[in-house]
């Protein structure tokens, strides 16, 4: 019978895996010694070298700006007021002093003239360099004027932009020098904070359809509206009355009716209500101690009006 041989386990006379990646490793970070960490050094010096650099230039006077002031055309419109103009260009003081190179300088200025009642867009905020700020804005321009009751008789007569946003200034006594706009009566809400729209939408479409009726050359020439009632708004005083009545100079009075984006079944589009105004002017009709009325069809002279300018022709 044969023997049989026993197996003899030879161990390796080499290296080991681990010691074989422990090899490649320290093989593979040599070349990122010698050119890695040098670049990246480098990389890193530049970075804090920049921006100690741009820190230093951001300090230097030389880049700090002046907000922009505000140019009104010449010559200014008559109701305009060294006031307004001082407001507008306070509301941008935030930037005096900063410096031109700032990521923060163009919005500063932007939101500030923004927070303004008398700006109503900025078009566009641009530096110049080195230490020059230019913008464009659109300013708010008076369409009207609310007066509102503040007791004992009185009335305050606060300015209201064509946007319906009130402006930030308040008369006691109408009208005043070179401002020629409207205004408007019945308002059934308190006046909102400068910079604000109006509440009810009354005031904003009472502007809405004195414009409509001032696009037409033949009635702004005709018709100089001065007043517009809005006490009977959505017919809190009589559903079947008018909405809106205008009143003009010579003693005329037009009803309206309805809000311009409103419908009601029966009453004349915006458009045929102008043209049969229209229509009455070209006749040669008088507006005179009249009253006008555009809402249905049918005549447009409702009756003779009698007052205290009337004259009875």
């Amino acid at each position: 019978m044969a023997s049989r041989r026993k197996a003899v386990k030879i161990k390796p006379t080499g290296p080991g895996a681990g010691q074989r990646l422990m090899g490649l490793a320290r093989v593979a970070w040599r070349p990122c010694l010698i050119w890695v960490l040098p670049a990246a050094a480098l990389l890193a010096a530049c970075l804090i070298g920049l921006n100690l650099s741009r820190a230093y230039v951001t300090a230097s006077p030389k880049y700090h700006v002046t907000a922009p002031k505000l140019e009104m055309p010449s010559p200014a419109p008559l109701w305009w007021e060294q006031a307004f103009e001082d407001q507008i260009n306070q509301s941008c003081d935030v930037a005096n002093g900063m410096s031109i190179l700032d990521d923060s300088l163009l919005e500063s200025i932007a939101a500030g003239y923004l927070r303004c009642p008398w700006v109503k867009r900025v078009r566009w905020v641009k530096k110049r360099f080195p230490g020059r700020i230019s913008a464009s804005i659109d300013l708010r321009e008076p369409a009207a004027a609310v007066a509102y009751n503040i007791g004992n008789g009185q009335r305050a007569y606060y300015l209201v932009a064509d946007d319906g946003v009130r402006l930030p200034k308040i008369y006691r006594h109408w009208r005043p020098r070179g401002l020629s706009v409207p205004f408007i009566t019945g308002v059934g809400v308190n006046p909102p904070r400068p910079g604000q729209p109006w509440s009810e939408a009354s005031v904003a479409d009472a502007i809405a359809i004195v414009a409509l009726l001032e696009r037409s050359e033949l009635i702004r020439t005709a018709v100089n509206i001065t007043e517009v009632d809005v006490s009977n708004y959505r017919g809190r005083q009589r559903t079947t009355e008018s909405e809106f009545v205008l009143f003009a100079e010579r003693n005329c009075r037009i009803i309206w009716g309805r809000a311009p984006n409103t419908v009601k079944p029966g009453e004349l589009s915006v458009a045929r209500k102008i043209e049969r105004l229209e229509e009455h002017l070209r006749r040669g009709d008088p507006v005179h101690n009249r009253i006008l009325n555009l809402r249905y069809p049918g005549p447009v002279v409702a009756d003779r009006r009698y007052g205290p300018h009337a004259d009875g022709s």
